[in-house]
């Protein structure tokens, strides 16, 4: 027999799955019901810079690896679906140095399906400061 509230803890579990479920599900449908998968979202990284580097896809503070990108070239990466949350998520794009620990950030955006971001990542050189004259 379930007490009072371990009968109300049960539902309420059953209703987080429900919601998880109706939240991460990502399945589009057609008018005659076929499944169609969901438009594919690209983030188009260059690096200007001369090392490579790790890109990955910041979400809510999450880092999600999205691949590498080698220094001097550019490369379009391809977002899984289960990677965009919705409008209210805090999206960011995280560049890690290959043998380093140089880590660049993009300024947060929102991001939907079926979107292009393009990203660049500029000449990074540690510049000295200049000794005072004395």
């Amino acid at each position: 027999m379930l007490t009072r509230s371990a009968a109300g803890l049960g539902r309420l579990s059953l209703l987080a799955v429900a919601l998880t479920a109706c939240a991460t599900a990502r399945t589009h449908h057609t008018v005659a019901g076929d499944p169609v998968a969901p438009p594919a979202t690209y983030v188009q990284a260059v690096n200007r810079d001369f090392d490579d580097v790790d890109v990955r896809l910041s979400v809510n503070g999450a880092e999600l690896p999205l691949g590498t990108l080698p220094g001097m070239a550019s490369r379009t990466f391809v977002v899984p679906a289960r990677y965009i949350l919705g409008d209210e998520s805090d999206y960011r794009l995280v560049a890690v140095r290959h043998g380093a620990r140089v880590r660049l950030e993009s300024p947060s955006f929102p991001m939907r399906l079926g979107q292009r971001v393009v990203w660049t990542i500029e000449l990074q050189r540690y510049v000295p400061p200049m000794a005072k004259a004395g």
